[in-house]
């Protein structure tokens, strides 16, 4: 027996508004006009439309309280990279610390599926390791000195090689990158092999 479910469309609003900072650069803020009350399940039809919504147009949904101003949110946003400690002798931190340190920064349990990736990046032996910070913190990026993998905690399900201006790539939304035939970079789903096509990508440019 095959169960069916109507989901019907919601007329949510998609305000995008604008804010300039102190550096000369704009935050650009895209949200669904709909206040959810606290008490709100995570099995909510609308709550899941919506996130989804904003999902599909930025790639990294994020919820604040509705009385938080725009500035205040701003504030909140400064996206960018901070080294990940390695230890001596270049080995890279277990999995264990890395999914310790990613609860601590955001309060979640990194997936399981994650441990795959993170050993399989591990073992090409990167010469440096980026952890997102702020708007990124779902990011990491394993630097190899011609190229950079970025690899996302809980969204998305592929890795992305970038051959040049990995941190300018970084900052944009995966529909922009997916629809920019001119962006150095190559996108590589999680199936069977997936390791093993990053590493000959990376070789390829030594």
């Amino acid at each position: 027996m095959i169960h069916k479910q109507v989901v019907h469309g919601k007329n949510f609003a998609l305000n995008i508004t604008h804010k300039a900072t102190k550096d000369e650069k704009f935050v650009v803020a895209c949200e669904v006009d709909v206040v959810f009350p606290w008490a709100t399940g995570a099995d909510s039809s609308d709550l899941l439309m919506a996130v989804s919504l904003v999902g599909e147009c930025v790639g990294s949904p994020r919820v604040y309280p509705s009385a938080q101003s725009l500035s205040d949110w701003t504030a909140t946003q400064a996206v960018g990279w901070e080294l990940l400690p390695v230890k001596h002798g270049g080995s890279l931190p277990q999995f264990s610390e890395v999914a310790a340190n990613f609860k601590r920064r955001t309060g979640r349990d990194l997936p399981d599926t994650y441990e795959e990736r993170y050993t399989a990046m591990a073992g090409l032996q990167a010469d440096k390791v980026w952890t997102g910070v702020s708007g990124f913190h779902r990011y990491m990026a394993f630097d190899f000195g011609t190229a950079v993998v970025l690899e996302n905690f809980s969204y998305g399900n592929a890795a992305y090689v970038m051959f040049d201006d990995w941190r300018e790539l970084s900052q944009r939304s995966r529909p922009d990158l997916l629809a920019d035939q001119n962006a150095n970079y190559v996108r590589i789903v999680h199936r069977n092999g997936w390791a093993k096509r990053v590493r000959a990508e990376i070789e390829a440019t030594r």
